[in-house]
């Protein structure tokens, strides 16, 4: 079995809707590991240790990779993304990190190139994700990895077509199984068309709350996740826990 670690932010800020009681069920995977923050030490542990952390979810800081060595030095707890959870990777060897909705570049109308990209091209890390969040711009965000000479293989598929909302597909540099695992290198594990559940309307609602949390102090991505759950009664939070979990299922299958 590959060993991977998981990232923490989504499952503390992003499943707005999903229990701890509820992951614990779905989740079968007893050897996954996931990382975080406790007082500026990195802690990696269970499932069932996690959870104890994301009950106190309101008061838990998210640190991307630019922001980690000074979350360190100042001694802070929080949880990790997906670029922060990279990071840990490259230090302990881990070969693996796993995500669900990554970054890219934007969010729109913005271009700037986001922290889980700048991580992929410099990190000797393997990441599987669903696919880069539908608040990027998609075609550019895998652009900006093939420049950065970043390999992108699709699993079922050689393109990339959106995340929780369909969009126009984008060539990737193959398929899974037609290329060896070595990083630096991103896996896209796609959702099922069933799956794709959200519209253009409420992603644009759904981006005015992340604009508007932004401009207020708060956090851009939990905010957009918030109001996608909204939206949908449930819905985009529990086929997030399912992506996340086919994700850590995948890893494990890793040679």
């Amino acid at each position: 079995m590959t060993d991977y670690l998981v990232e923490t932010a989504l499952f503390t800020h992003g499943l707005v809707s999903v229990s701890n009681r509820e992951i614990s069920e779905q989740w079968d995977l007893p050897d996954a590991r996931f990382a975080w923050l406790k007082e500026g030490k990195l802690v990696i542990g269970s499932l069932d240790e996690y959870l104890s952390v994301r009950e106190r979810a309101a008061e838990m800081r998210r640190f991307d990779a630019g922001e980690l060595e000074s979350s360190e030095r100042e001694g802070l707890t929080g949880v990790l993304t997906a670029s922060a959870a990279m990071v840990m990777c490259s230090r302990l060897g881990v070969p693996v990190a796993v995500t669900c909705g990554m970054g890219g570049v934007g969010p729109r109308p913005s271009l700037g190139v986001g922290a889980d990209l700048t991580a992929l091209a410099k990190l000797p890390v393997v990441m599987i994700a669903t696919a880069p969040k539908d608040v990027f711009d998609l075609a550019s965000s895998v652009g900006w990895l093939k420049t950065a000479r970043v390999r992108i293989l699709g699993v079922g598929k050689s393109y990339a077509d959106g995340f929780l909302m369909k969009r126009p597909p984008v060539e990737l540099d193959g398929c899974l199984d037609q290329a060896p695992i070595k990083a630096p290198l991103l896996i896209l594990n796609p959702l099922p068309a069933s799956e794709r559940v959200v519209n253009r309307r409420q992603m644009e609602l759904a981006m005015e709350c992340g604009n508007s949390a932004s401009a207020n102090g708060g956090e851009y991505h939990p905010a957009v996740n918030n109001k996608l759950d909204q939206l949908t009664g449930g819905m985009t939070s529990r086929i997030q826990l399912r992506a996340i979990i086919a994700n850590a299922r995948l890893a494990t299958s890793l040679t």
